[in-house]
């Protein structure tokens, strides 16, 4: 008579039960990393679209008057999502032309935030010049008028 067993031993069992548990643990472990990788650039995104929505602030300027304004700053702080922003600028007059003449001026937004456990900053750099884009219309026409 032969003696057939069927079926898993004990050790088979545990074996199996320890690769599985393995498995879920580095899932676990990866779906963390993802999440917060995935958080922080969301928060980049966010920073970086204030960032350039106060640089169209500045670039909506209307008269001459109203670039000379145009100064160092900052913004009350904003919430989105689970980050608070905060805004802020630096703007420097760059002494291209002659005393009198309305300077072109280099504005540098900061946008920074806390995150899990770190600050993090988003920066955007750019000019402005004195001349506005709805302004364009007498640029042609002294153009066209020199022509």
């Amino acid at each position: 008579m032969s003696n057939k067993q069927s079926g898993f031993s004990l050790v088979e069992i545990l074996v199996s039960m320890l690769i599985v548990s393995i498995a879920v643990v580095a899932t676990v472990k990866l779906q963390k990393h993802l999440f917060i990788k995935g958080s922080q650039a969301e928060a980049r995104l966010v920073a970086l679209e204030l960032a350039q929505a106060k640089m169209e602030d500045f670039r909506d300027f209307i008269t001459e008057d109203d670039f000379i304004a145009i100064n160092t700053g900052s913004e009350a702080p904003q919430i989105y999502g689970i980050f608070t922003y905060e805004v802020s600028w630096q703007v420097n007059e760059l002494k291209l032309l002659g005393d009198g003449a309305v300077n072109p001026k280099k504005v540098d937004i900061s946008v920074s935030w806390t995150g899990v456990n770190q600050d993090h900053e988003v920066a955007l750099s750019g000019f402005l010049s004195p001349i506005s884009h709805f302004s364009s219309d007498g640029i042609v026409d002294e153009l066209s008028s020199t022509n």
